[in-house]
């Protein structure tokens, strides 16, 4: 199976390159390094791509060439070896680390081909793949041109591996060389996100609630206004629900009026008033907690995202009514339905009106 190697007898020239690189022009996040493989080295007669790593195998190839591209002039290219036996799970790949904190996506482009002496070969057998900490997040197996191709890491922060693969899907031995050709790789930067001070009140809930809504101070940071929060936007999420779960707009007024601000924590600083109504309430007493994380979301005027957090206490008074078989807590309306019908048993069980003179 494959072994590690990296740049061979360039490993420390690769490595001074990219001290010399970061030493110069400070590497920000979501730097994908050498992303269209136009930065090379030679190694006999190959030429091989800068700042990238590779899971090498008997059996495939690589380097960077001429014969296509999609930005630039170089991309770099891996293949099978004709006549070489594989195995399924065989694979060669480039790869290297990016931080990926604020990123939403990477995209790239991609050709799969095959080449050898048969007429018309056919890239088959074989699968592209785009990896990150290898788990593969985009596959193809016919052969194409394949552009903007788009992969989701929006849900990733930090250090991660990105990797390029050619793999083998079937077993025996080549016959046409199969090729994945790789080019231009670039990141779409995650929106700024404001985190902002949210004020959730009351902080504590208790079963069962008449109450109408909750009320919510949202407060953003030195250097915004709250009178610039876009009141059509905002949506409560509660983390703690089994999915998240966005309530409907109970009171807000979407549009700016002077009511709608307040110092409700008398900091000098203005905080946005919104309320969620019945519903939401409903959503914090059926779920199975008795601290809740409630996130509120929303965006300015100009498009610019916010967000923050606070916690919500849910206390349950009906201890006293409930048994081994059939306790109430943590069942937000059904503790209402399950207190009811024990005060309608108790009912029932009481003489009627009528039977006295019987």
């Amino acid at each position: 199976m494959g072994t590690m190697r990296i740049g061979g007898g360039h490993r420390t020239l690769r490595f001074l390159s990219l001290a010399v690189l970061l030493g110069a022009t400070g590497l920000c996040h979501a730097d994908i390094l050498n992303p269209s493989f136009e930065q090379s080295y030679t190694q006999g007669t190959l030429q091989l791509p800068l700042h990238w790593n590779c899971n090498d195998h008997y059996a495939f190839g690589y380097y960077v060439s001429d014969s296509w591209s999609s930005d630039g002039t170089l991309s770099a290219n891996i293949y099978s070896r004709i006549s070489q036996i594989v195995q399924v799970g065989d694979y060669e790949s480039l790869y290297q680390s990016v931080d990926l904190t604020q990123v939403d996506a990477i995209i790239f482009d991609a050709a799969l081909s095959a080449r050898g002496g048969v007429p018309d070969p056919v890239y088959e057998g074989f699968e592209a793949a785009f990896l990150v900490d290898g788990v593969v997040l985009w596959s193809e197996t016919a052969d194409g041109m394949y552009l903007d191709q788009q992969v989701d890491v929006s849900d990733l922060s930090g250090m991660h591996t990105i990797e390029l693969r050619n793999t083998a899907l079937v077993d025996g031995s080549c016959t046409v060389s199969s090729w994945t050709q790789w080019d231009n790789l670039r990141v779409i930067e995650a929106p700024e996100v404001i985190e902002a001070t949210v004020e959730i009140k009351p902080d504590v809930l208790r079963r069962p609630s008449l109450r109408k809504w909750i009320t919510c101070y949202i407060e953003l940071p030195e250097g915004y206004s709250a009178g610039d929060i876009d009141g059509q936007t905002i949506a409560l999420e509660l983390a703690e629900a089994s999915t998240d779960t966005v309530s409907w707009q109970g009171w807000a007024n979407p549009v700016f009026i002077a009511s709608s601000t307040t110092d409700h924590d008398d900091d000098g600083l203005a905080e946005r008033m919104v309320r969620f109504g019945r519903f939401t309430i409903w959503e914090l007493l059926s779920l199975q907690k008795e601290e809740i994380t409630v996130t509120v979301k929303g965006e300015l005027t100009d498009g610019t995202a916010f967000q923050g957090s606070d916690e919500v206490s849910v206390v349950n008074p009906w201890n006293q009514w409930t048994n081994g078989h059939a306790g109430c807590r943590g069942r937000g309306i059904g503790n209402a339905k399950a207190m009811l019908e024990k005060v309608g048993a108790r009912v029932r069980r009481l003489p009627h009106s009528g039977a006295r003179g019987r």
